[in-house]
């Protein structure tokens, strides 16, 4: 048990850090496009009020038909932040006909987003992979980086694990006990 509790702890501490930093690919994208997409998106024959938020130019595009969807660093003037907040049942997005209201937590990512300077990236799966590279302190490269995150949080190390316990567990069975 005790040396489960600092797994725990960097864990917890390192899902907490993440939350501030906003990706739009993993935490905006899947909003817009299960709320706006089907309107707002790729697909030019289903789109209205000439409003494309699936492409950063088109959410920070000016229009005679709509305000300004995203303006960068400020929610408030958002057209966006106003059409998914709004009560007024003309104006509210995506309308109620849909069933699909934006949740609180996924308004206040979109806010939090938007202050940010509203940045757009691509899938993850369409950009190149990135190589880390290693602290200097460990045998394993895994355990370089748990090391280095426990580091970073002020926590301990666990000690090591015996190793007979590897041994035991892929030393050969008697044929007798695997058949029973």
């Amino acid at each position: 048990m005790n040396h489960f509790l600092p797994a725990l702890a960097l864990v917890l501490a390192t899902s907490s850090s993440m939350a501030a930093e906003i990706d739009h690919a993993r935490d905006i994208q899947p909003i817009l496009s299960e709320h706006c997409f089907h309107c707002h998106g790729p697909d030019e024959n289903k789109r209205e009020a000439e409003m494309r938020l699936d492409l950063r130019e088109g959410a920070l595009a000016k229009s005679d038909k709509h305000a300004i969807a995203i303006v960068p660093g400020d929610p408030a003037v958002s057209e966006l932040i106003r059409r998914v907040t709004t009560t007024d049942p003309d104006d509210i997005m995506p309308p109620p006909d849909q069933h699909k209201p934006v949740t609180r937590s996924q308004v206040k990512l979109l806010r939090e987003w938007i202050k940010q300077g509203a940045p757009y990236t691509a899938h993850w799966s369409f950009l190149p992979p990135l190589k880390k590279s290693l602290p200097n302190s460990a045998v394993n490269p895994v355990d370089l980086w748990i090391a280095d995150g426990l580091r970073k949080k002020n926590l301990p190390l666990s000690p090591a694990a015996a190793s007979i316990w590897m041994w035991l567990d892929f030393r050969p069975r008697p044929r007798r006990l695997m058949n029973s």
